[in-house]
């Protein structure tokens, strides 16, 4: 009988290394206990979730159990603290109880498993309580017929045995399962690194991309109007020749003369004295088409200062070297300066750009230059995306919120934003129309300053807008 126990013990532990189920392992052990040592009924407990040893519920059982002792046996949850299991809890960790023999305790628990005479073993541990408990037996009415019981001293050495091979196993597989977790983890910090430096892959595209745009749209932009500054010039001064000029000391009369001086000293037709001579440069072209290019000039010239102060402001802005000087602003007398601005740069002159008129006084806290900067932006911008005839219309009111703000409004029956790119327009050198076709100029860096120098007074900027229906902007200052 001893030798067939060792013998199956060696198949179970050959057995026990090829699972990798906690479940599994102990069904195999209970099995081995019911045809290993020929025993009526084997349950195995294994500590519950917290893994504290506090608890010890059934994992697998087998046997001769009907419904109602099954559904006693599933339910069964030891606490380790059992006074019969003392002993089990100390080397060589095994108990045996004898319905004949046994005492009080042994007896009640022999009631828990359903058992008349059994034996409990523990899982071992290294430190802490034990892994589980795995106990067999016999009722009242098969202990007779068990033919198969060993010596209690050879028992214990093959249920130690059994025992350390259960444990082992058990340990092995949550080694295991930690190291498939371990596993997974890394390969779901692998997959949201991959993730994260794809996205930054793509950012940093994107970013080349419309930087690369932007220097294109610059170029085009900073093109257009040096070449009016470089190339008008040049007609104009075609336009100046050198003549002779004779003057007369005594009378002060002057005279021109394209031929140039006579063999002998000249003299005064009005008065006969004697004439000095020099050259003197005069312009021979059409005044009105000189004030055109001279129009010209400015106009362009106004338009290239504008995109390099947009770009030395952006540059100041993300570097974060722009301080804003705080003053109470009065909000009537700033609207005026702006329409005056626009006035006088001609800006919109086939629009009708409407201004609130204030029935009281409007004031708030903020840098008056940058405010005045956002405001013509968006006016301007307005005035550009709408067509000859259009209306554009400018509103101040008091915010409905808890914290008193400030709201201006822009409003336009302009081209209007597509649905996609609303959110996108405030980014820093974006344009709806990114191409060099495009029917309007600018580096798209307009909004985004507003939205930047906005945000910088504690306040926000908005929009709603629709296609070919107009935009509304919204700037809310406190």
């Amino acid at each position: 009988a001893q030798q067939r126990v060792y013998v199956r013990l060696s198949e179970l532990a050959r057995t026990l290394n090829t699972l990798l189920d906690v479940e599994k392992i102990l069904h195999a052990v209970v099995e081995f206990g019911l045809y290993g040592f020929s025993y009526e009924r084997c349950v195995a407990l294994l500590e519950d979730a917290a893994g504290d040893g506090a608890a010890y519920r059934v994992v697998a059982f087998d046997g001769y159990y009907d419904e109602a002792d099954s559904r006693r046996i599933e339910a069964l949850v030891l606490t380790g603290f059992e006074p019969a299991l003392a002993p089990a809890l100390a080397d060589p960790g095994f108990v045996c109880h004898s319905g004949e023999n046994g005492d009080a305790d042994g007896q009640a628990l022999g009631e828990r498993l359903q058992l008349d005479e059994y034996f409990v073993f523990a899982l071992p541990r290294k430190v802490g309580r034990p892994l589980g408990f795995i106990a067999a037996g016999n009722t009242r009415a098969q202990a007779r017929y068990q033919t198969e019981v060993v010596a209690d001293g050879e028992m214990r050495v093959a249920f130690s045995n059994l025992a350390s091979q259960t444990a082992t196993a058990i340990n092995q597989v949550r080694s295991y399962r930690a190291l498939e977790r371990e596993r997974e983890l890394l390969d779901q910090m692998v997959a949201e690194r991959t993730r994260e430096l794809s996205d930054a892959l793509d950012a940093a595209h994107e970013a080349v991309r419309v930087k690369a745009e932007f220097l294109a749209k610059v170029s085009h932009e900073l093109r257009t109007p040096l070449n009016s500054i470089v190339n008008v010039p040049v007609a104009l001064l075609d336009d100046y020749a050198e003549i002779q000029v004779f003057r007369c000391a005594p009378c002060d009369a002057e005279f021109r003369s394209d031929e140039g001086p006579g063999a002998e000293t000249p003299t005064c037709p009005e008065c006969g004295g004697p004439l000095t001579e020099e050259l003197r440069r005069v312009c021979v072209g059409d005044q009105d088409e000189h004030f055109r290019f001279l129009g010209l000039l400015q106009q362009q010239g106004n338009h290239l200062l504008s995109l390099v102060e947009d770009v030395l402001d952006m540059s100041r802005l993300e570097a974060g070297r722009v301080e804003l000087n705080l003053t109470e602003v009065d909000v009537g007398p700033l609207l005026d300066e702006i329409r005056v601005t626009l006035a006088s740069a001609k800006q919109g002159a086939d629009r009708c750009v409407n201004y609130p008129e204030l029935a009281e006084p409007v004031r708030l806290l903020a840098d008056r230059v940058k405010l005045k900067q956002i405001l013509l932006n968006l006016i301007g911008n307005a005035i550009k995306f709408t067509g000859p005839g259009g209306e554009i219309r400018v509103s101040v009111e008091r915010g409905t919120g808890v914290r008193p703000t400030v709201v201006f409004t822009v409003a336009d029956d302009g081209i209007g934003i597509p649905e996609d790119q609303v959110e996108a327009i405030f980014e820093s050198f974006h344009q709806v129309d990114g191409s060099h076709t495009r029917a309007f100029g600018g580096a798209g860096l307009g909004l985004a300053i507003c939205r930047q120098l906005t945000e910088m007074h504690g306040g926000r900027i908005t929009v709603a807008s629709r296609l070919h229906e107009g935009s509304r902007f919204y700037v809310e200052l406190p």
